[in-house]
């Protein structure tokens, strides 16, 4: 399985591969992890209650809504484990985490539903779906999901007696931020998975936690490993929640994303590149030159978008950094003579 961040056989100066803020890390999570370094003497609370406590803020929910996890995906596993289905469907292109995921049920069929068709997708969950993955804003085109489209999935798969996991990890850096949270946690049959990996710039931190009835996160529990969040990670977990609350970041955060965004696609859109419109922190494009090949022998990683389904060669994603970044990249680009 492929993903962005691979920058340990490669030279790279500079991952435009994978998705983080450009704001880069707040102060406050980086305090909280020096502090919870004091603390890796003891063990982890398997409860998770000052964490569960801390999202349940910013969320509106009880604490009994939530559990964390070690990252999203560790959280698309449990889903998928707790429920096994058959028959799966997923939009594509997507993140290839949904069907990592899929493919340990080795009796699931995963059948897909073009970006493109999204509208439609009510009408082909049918009893027989036992669990449709969406991510809004979808990886790797960046567009936010029509928030009275999504109440209709959710309305279809309640319907069908079908699990939807909605992946929402890059909503709060979005155009369009309205979250199914309200709605998950008192659904029998939707799940809706939010991370902390892309907002706060802490990939290598694994926290990603997941809103649900009280009763689904009782069962999911169950297949998660004990101790499954490090007290590094949670500390900063309750660090990034209480930002998230108490702060500005986020919005600060915002208006950069959308300031670099707008000047990458129109700057990509000047080199005769076909740029997919994004709602979020990365643009998914289209060119005929190897412009992967072409940015790694400048130090530069971007993620070859080749291995989705749906795409093929010449379609890459770019993540959105801080001016400077994103100058350097433009320019390494434009004086090529390749173009």
């Amino acid at each position: 399985m492929n993903h962005g961040g691979d920058i340990y056989k490669k030279n790279i100066t500079c991952d435009f591969s994978v998705s983080i803020n450009p704001l880069g890390i707040p102060y406050e999570v980086q305090s909280a992890l020096g502090e919870s370094l004091n603390h890796i003497c003891e063990y982890p609370d398997i409860r998770q209650r000052k964490l569960k406590a801390a999202l349940s803020t910013i969320e509106d929910c009880s604490p009994q809504n939530i559990v964390g996890g070690s990252g999203s995906s560790e959280l698309f596993l449990a889903i998928v484990q707790a429920f096994r289905p058959n028959n799966a469907l997923l939009v594509s292109p997507c993140f290839s985490g949904y069907e990592y995921a899929l493919k340990t049920v080795k009796e699931c069929c995963i059948t897909y539903c073009k970006e493109s068709d999204l509208a439609v997708l009510p009408d082909i969950i049918n009893a027989d779906t036992g669990m449709v993955f969406v991510a809004n804003p979808n990886n790797p085109s960046g567009r936010n999901i029509d928030f009275e489209l999504l109440k209709k999935i959710v309305q279809k798969c309640e319907k069908t007696d079908t699990i939807l996991v909605v992946d929402e990890c890059f909503l709060l850096l979005s155009d369009h931020p309205a979250s199914l949270s309200s709605f998950a946690k008192q659904s029998r049959k939707l799940f809706v998975v939010k991370g902390f990996t892309k907002i706060f710039s802490i990939p290598g931190i694994r926290i990603g936690y997941v809103i649900s009835s009280a009763e689904n996160i009782t069962l999911l529990e169950h297949f998660l490993p004990e101790w499954n969040m490090s007290i590094p990670a949670i500390e900063s977990g309750i660090a990034c929640a209480n930002l998230i609350k108490d702060s500005d970041f986020l919005s600060r955060s915002y208006v950069l994303v959308e300031k670099e965004r707008s000047y990458l696609e129109k700057s990509l859109s000047d080199f005769g590149m076909e740029v997919t419109h994004s709602n979020t922190m990365f643009i998914l494009l289209k060119t005929k030159i190897d412009l992967y090949e072409l940015l790694l022998n400048h130090g530069i990683l971007i993620r070859d978008c080749r291995d989705f389904k749906g795409l093929h060669k010449g379609w890459y994603r770019i993540a959105v950094k801080d001016h400077i970044s994103n100058q350097n990249l433009i320019r390494v680009i434009g004086k090529t003579t390749l173009l």
